[in-house]
């Protein structure tokens, strides 16, 4: 496989040197096209015929090798053959083949699409399961992943090379990636940069305070709107304030408090009067007596009930070790049972093996006995007594051996049932025990956990205390009836004076609400006014960046116009509220893109490539579909064309290459 250098580029320099160029075009069985194969030797060239020739499908088959999509940028289109009714033709291989010159070296890429048959198991035929792409460079099959590597290596990019390829590619792409791509072509503007270059945007820094002029648009909108929400609030709120002064407030509220000191320093004069007389000397004593009987009674509760939580305390904390072992014993208990248990099944099963090796041992010791055989069982001839006596001298062997496992095997049978016995009689002497300690617990943890404690009224000396205090509450009750006139005609004289201080008290609250909302209104204008500048000032902020992003927009407009001959993009559009929107939409000497006839379409399209073939650096062959809707078609960069011309004078396929 020969390799050029990518994209036909010299090593360690940007010049291009020459084109890629399509040498050979070679197409099997493909969207129509039975065959097809044209050496175009590098050279642009038309290509005519009238409508459903195949000129179309020779682009698509030239952007399905490299791109893998047709001419129109799908990849779900239908490559094979069909018959006249439109089925799909079965068991033929699809396949498009170019030779193309990189940097003046050769080099072939093919694709062939087929159907793929698999044999299930059983079936008398192989089935189509399926289709396979097989893929070649220079003749040798590659994996997908090593062709697409490789058209990247010597194009670009399958996105990039993509937009190379197709005259629509670009314009119809999402607006953002297509500005995204301009951008990169005429390179980044630096806003510190725009900053410094215009005098009127020197204060601009201190309001981005290191935010993005984005990033200040958005936090100088929100405050802006935060303050807008809350100037329209104040009218509304000084409105209820002033709404909210009383009517009833005392003409002169000197007046008024002077009243109220005289009748507070009455009030008092008659309350040192009542407890004169509510707190005589006996009265007194009597009340400190109480006072002291009823500390006496709630020190005794709460000691009572300081005892009992103790008392409940000590009883859980006991309770909890009586319960853990508890747990212990009925854990030894239940491992002994099941010791006991299984000792006794193991003891009744030596027995009964020690039975067994005694009915052996007698079977083998007292009733087998040496049968001489003296003739041999299959000739009949009689044995020599050599071969008698060792026939009689191997069988005593053999039994003497038998009855020697069977003592062997009785012994240990034996030793092992004596240590079984011995241990379940142990068990059985320490089963009783563990039992009695199991139920001793259980006594216990029932004795304690229904402890019973006396209440508080059960206790001598809370009886005796409260007893006592019954008594003084008595000798209190007698005393008090002696002052009680003298109190019920004092008290009632307080009530009334109470009275006519609240009613002067009411008075002048309503003077200090009228104060109240006189400063409240006059903090909600102050509010206004200061809430109002700042609003100014960040309309004033707001012009700024308004001014820097016309700037910005104006700088971005001409960077990018400098790219094209004859399109222009728009790059931002003006919104109703005056700010700006990032968009990117070409136009053709005024005329939108999207309004454009067919030829004005192909001119945007060529002149955008001839832009993004220099910023990428690559020049592989055009194809321009429907060519005959233009006059004049310029050279792009002097990369190779092909015209798709609508030509009605030919029913077949035409190429004429330039200059022919």
């Amino acid at each position: 496989m020969n390799i050029a250098h990518p994209r036909g580029m010299s090593m360690g320099t940007n010049k291009i040197i020459v084109p890629v160029t399509l040498q050979k075009l070679k197409i099997e069985n493909f969207k129509g096209i039975a065959t097809f194969e044209y050496d175009f030797a590098g050279e642009s060239a038309e290509i005519r015929g009238d409508n459903a020739t195949g000129k179309t499908t020779l682009y698509d088959a030239f952007t399905w090798l490299l791109i893998g999509k047709d001419s129109s940028g799908a990849t779900d289109f239908s490559i094979k053959e069909k018959d006249e009714t439109g089925a799909e033709q079965h068991n033929l291989e699809h396949s498009v083949e170019a030779t193309f010159v990189i940097n003046g070296t050769q080099n072939s890429f093919k694709k062939v699409y087929k159907e793929k048959y698999t044999k299930k198991r059983g079936a008398a035929e192989a089935e189509m399961t399926g289709h396979i792409t097989d893929h070649y460079v220079d003749g040798v099959p590659v994996s997908k992943k090593e062709y697409t590597s490789t058209i990247e290596e010597f194009f670009l990019s399958i996105e990039d090379l993509s937009l190379l390829l197709n005259v629509r590619a670009f314009p119809t792409l999402p607006w953002q990636k297509q500005r995204a791509l301009l951008l990169d072509i005429c390179g980044t503007i630096s806003d510190d940069d725009l900053i410094a270059s215009n005098h009127a945007l020197k204060t601009l820094p201190q309001i981005l305070d290191g935010h993005s002029v984005e990033d200040a648009y958005k936090i100088i909108a929100a405050r802006r709107k935060e303050l807008n929400k809350k100037l329209d609030q104040i009218p509304a709120r000084i409105d209820e304030a002033q709404k909210s002064t009383p009517e009833a407030a005392p003409a002169d509220p000197q007046v008024v408090e002077e009243r109220l000191k005289t009748c507070r320093e009455h009030l008092k004069k008659v309350q040192d009067e009542i407890a004169a007389a509510k707190n005589g000397g006996a009265q007194l004593a009597l009340k400190e007596q109480l006072l002291e009987q009823k500390r006496v009674l709630t020190e005794i509760e709460e000691k009572h009930n300081t005892d009992v939580e103790a008392a409940i305390r000590r009883a859980r904390q006991q309770a909890e070790k009586i319960e853990m072992a508890l747990a212990v014993q009925k854990d030894a208990l239940l491992a002994a049972e099941r010791e006991h248990d299984k000792l006794t099944a193991e003891a009744k099963t030596l027995e009964e093996a020690n039975d067994s090796l005694r009915e052996q041992w007698k079977k083998i010791n007292l009733e087998e006995t040496f049968e001489d055989e003296e003739f041999c069982s299959t000739c009949s001839q009689p044995l020599p007594a050599i071969m008698i006596e060792e026939a009689r001298e191997k069988y005593n062997t053999d039994r003497a051996n038998k009855l020697e496992v069977i003592q062997r095997n009785g012994k240990s049978n034996k030793k092992r049932l004596e240590a079984v016995t011995a241990r379940l009689s142990e068990i059985e002497k320490e089963i009783p025990g563990i039992q009695s300690l199991v139920d001793e617990l259980t006594q216990d943890k029932k004795g304690v956990t229904q402890l019973e404690l006396p209440g508080v009224n059960e206790l001598v000396k809370y009886r005796e205390a409260n007893a006592k205090l019954k008594n003084i509450e008595k000798q209190l009750e007698a005393v008090n009836e002696g002052s009680s006139d003298i109190v019920s005609k004092r008290e009632a004289e307080a009530s009334e004076i109470a009275e006519e201080i609240e009613f002067h008290e009411k008075a002048l609250a309503l003077t200090e609400r009228v104060k109240q909302v006189a400063a409240r209104v006059a903090e909600l204008k102050q509010e206004q006014k200061d809430l109002g500048k700042e609003y100014a000032r960040l309309e004033g902020h707001l012009s700024l960046l308004d001014l820097f992003t016309k700037i910005k927009v104006e700088t971005l407009n001409e960077a990018v116009a400098e790219l094209f001959k004859n399109i222009r993009f728009r790059m931002y559009e003006e919104q109703i509220n005056g700010g700006l929107k990032p968009v990117c939409e070409a136009s053709l000497h005024g005329v939108p893109y999207q309004d454009l006839n067919s030829a004005g379409k192909i001119q945007v399209g060529l002149e955008i490539i001839e832009v993004l073939q220099e910023h990428f650096n690559c020049y592989p062959p055009i194809f321009v579909d429907n060519a005959e809707s233009i006059t004049s078609i310029p050279e792009i960069g002097g990369a190779q064309m092909f015209k798709l011309i609508v030509d009605g004078d030919y029913k077949e396929i035409h190429i004429e290459k330039e200059g022919e």
